[in-house]
């Protein structure tokens, strides 16, 4: 009796398998067949997504960015590649950050021609947020065809942070005493700019300087003398020099670098004011 048990058990067993291995054998081609269409239904989406959203070429937004129109710039590269190089005015801000209090915040009304940028990959999402800054209301929401690379690629001026070797080329140094001696031969030809914040400025600055903090560079570039030999200061080298190298961007080529900080220029028996002297 134990031997017709185990006997049974064995065929059962045996049976179960050869059920399984034909079921697996017929059912292959739909599983196939399901998780093809899976994938073509995410395909088709994101195709979807892509010719949905609205887009503008490097040679329209600089066209735009020429003939100063007023426009709102959002880069959401991550945050080493937006300092290695950004269109100037553009804010740095991840996709996920993109709604209705960001841009509220920023001053920016529902009708502004808004410009969404990436360093040039992954259009999926780009366009899937590019679309749904449009859902919430900002019908002129586009994004940049190419993204930075392209834009890099035509040739159009990027703003940098500063750290690399070109960048190192782009700043001018000088010393305390070089500028002491401009200064004793053609003063009205030096401008001193402080770009440390503006509570460091009031406290104490060098005589004659004016104060553009290095985040608002961009911005008021306009307030900065292009005709001048500016000279520029900050909290500490790395300050400074990221300012140096911003406004070389900016199209201002005769900046200098301070070599020192305003202790070093008092130590020379450099002038200092407070407040907004």
């Amino acid at each position: 009796m134990s031997n017709e048990n185990k006997q049974y058990r064995v065929f059962v067993v045996g049976f179960s398998l050869i059920v399984v291995v034909i079921l697996a054998f017929l059912l292959k081609p739909l599983f196939s067949n399901w998780k093809n269409r899976e994938k073509n239904l995410a395909e088709q989406k994101v195709n979807e997504e892509i010719l949905k959203a609205p887009s503008i070429t490097a040679d329209e937004l600089f066209q735009k960015i020429q003939d100063k129109s007023k426009i709102f710039l959002v880069d959401i590269s991550a945050s080493d590649d937006f300092k290695r190089g950004h269109i100037a005015l553009a804010k740095n801000m991840p996709a996920e950050n993109l709604n209705k209090d960001f841009f509220r915040e920023s001053g920016v009304d529902a009708a502004a021609d808004i410009f969404i940028v990436n360093q040039g990959g992954d259009l999926a999402a780009l366009a899937q947020t590019t679309n749904r800054v449009v859902a919430d209301g900002f019908a002129n929401a586009k994004y940049l065809r190419g993204g930075i690379a392209d834009w890099r690629e035509q040739g159009y001026p990027l703003v940098s942070a500063g750290g690399s070797e070109e960048d190192n080329a782009k700043v001018k140094k000088i010393t305390i005493d070089e500028i002491k001696k401009d200064a004793g031969t053609n003063p009205l030809s030096l401008q001193f700019l402080d770009v440390r914040d503006k509570n460091s400025y009031a406290a104490e600055h060098i005589v004659g300087a004016i104060n553009v903090p290095l985040g608002e560079i961009e911005a008021e570039k306009n307030n900065i003398p292009a005709l001048k030999k500016v000279i520029v200061y900050g909290s500490n080298d790395d300050e400074s020099f990221q300012a140096a190298v911003a406004l070389f961007d900016l199209n201002f080529f005769n900046i200098y670098q301070m070599q020192g900080s305003i202790e070093d220029w008092k130590a020379a028996e450099g002038n200092t004011a407070s407040g907004d002297q």
